[in-house]
C-alpha cells in the first residue's frame, strides 16, 4: 500500500502518534509521505516535537473540514470536483402522476396488494420516465411489504 497522506492522532491507546510517526519515517517506501498530526491541545511544545519527529502539518480537534481539504489540495496538488447540487436536486425531484393514478395506488395500498402495487409501479415507469423515482420507491417498499409506508407515501400526494 502506498498512501499519499497519513493522518495520525497524537494520543492513541497503544502507542503515541509521536512513536507511530517516528516508525513511519523509518519505512523507506513511505518515509516521504505527508503526515498530518491531529490533536486536541495545540501546545507550542507539541508542535515543535511534531516537527522534530517528522509531522508535516498539524490540525487541532475538532478538525475543520475545509482546512483539511485545503491542506490536501495544496500539498497533494488535487483539483476538487464539485457536484452540481442544483441539477442533482432537480434530477431527484419526485414527480407524481395525475391524481387518478395516485388514487389507484392508494386503493391498492389499502388492500395490501403488494403484487399489484409492483405491477402498477412498473406500469407508471413505462408510462413516463419522469415517474421513475416514485416507481422505484414503490417497488422497494412493496418488495419489503411496507404497507403502511406505501399508504403514507401515496396519501401525501392525493
Amino acid at each position: 500500500m502506498q498512501p499519499d497522506c497519513i493522518l495520525t492522532d497524537l494520543v492513541m491507546p497503544v502507542k503515541t502518534g509521536f512513536e507511530a510517526v517516528k516508525e513511519i519515517r523509518q519505512i523507506s517506501d513511505i518515509q516521504d509521505v505527508m503526515i498530518i498530526a491531529i490533536f486536541a491541545s495545540v501546545l507550542d511544545l507539541d508542535r515543535a516535537k511534531s516537527c522534530l519527529i517528522g509531522c508535516d502539518f498539524f490540525l487541532s480537534k475538532p478538525v475543520d473540514e475545509q482546512n483539511l481539504l485545503d491542506l490536501l489540495q495544496e500539498y497533494l496538488q488535487l483539483d476538487w470536483i464539485y457536484e452540481d447540487l442544483e441539477n442533482t436536486v432537480a434530477a431527484n425531484t419526485l414527480i407524481v402522476p395525475p391524481p387518478e393514478e395516485m388514487e389507484i395506488l392508494y386503493e391498492l395500498a389499502m388492500l395490501g396488494s403488494m403484487k399489484k402495487i409492483l405491477e402498477r409501479a412498473i406500469y407508471l415507469e413505462q408510462l413516463d420516465e419522469q415517474y421513475a423515482l416514485l416507481a422505484i420507491k414503490l417497488q422497494e417498499l412493496a418488495q419489503d411489504f411496507q404497507e403502511i409506508a406505501i399508504v403514507n407515501l401515496v396519501k401525501q400526494y392525493l
